[in-house]
This record gives C-alpha cells, sequence and structure tokens, in this order.
C-alpha cells in the first residue's frame, strides 16, 4: 500500500510541473489516488474526496507530508481531486 501510495504522490509531482490539474493524465493518477482510498479505506463519494482534498492543504500536518514529494504538490492534489470530484465517473 505504502508503495502504491508513494508512486502516486511521485507520478503527480512528475505531473505538476508541465500539466494543469484538469490534464487528462493527471486526472487518470487521481483516479488511481480515489481507488486506492476507496478500496482499502472507506467507501469515498465525490463530496468526501473533495473535502479530503481541502485537508490536504488546511492541515499543515498533510500538507507537508505530501510536500516532501514535491512543494505545491498538496495544492495541485487538492485542485485535480475537486476537479475529479466534480466530474465524477458514474
Amino acid at each position: 500500500m505504502q508503495e502504491r501510495s508513494d508512486s502516486i504522490y511521485k507520478r503527480l509531482a512528475n505531473l505538476m510541473d508541465e500539466h494543469t490539474p484538469n490534464d487528462a493524465e493527471v486526472q487518470t493518477v487521481i483516479g488511481e489516488w480515489h481507488s486506492l482510498i476507496h478500496d482499502n479505506f472507506y467507501e469515498c463519494s465525490p463530496e468526501m474526496f473533495k473535502g479530503l482534498g481541502d485537508m490536504y492543504v488546511s492541515d499543515q500536518r498533510f500538507t507537508r507530508n505530501i510536500d516532501q514529494y514535491g512543494e505545491g504538490l498538496a495544492e495541485f492534489m487538492r485542485d485535480a481531486m475537486h476537479i475529479y470530484s466534480d466530474n465524477f465517473p458514474e
């Protein structure tokens, strides 16, 4: 599980320099992040996924942990998670 999380964080950190949060490739990886949470921890509705993204920025403990993969990654993930949730695949 940790390896999968690390892989997603690293891929997103690499993407954020040249892509926007609504880029198809970014959204695919964010979809993987949603699946990881939904399949392994709890049923994660689009609203809950948005709230989780907000927490990544509002709680500095999360921000510090996520931003160790790349400065600004927590905000990038939040933005991408909002877009993903707004266009949640049925």
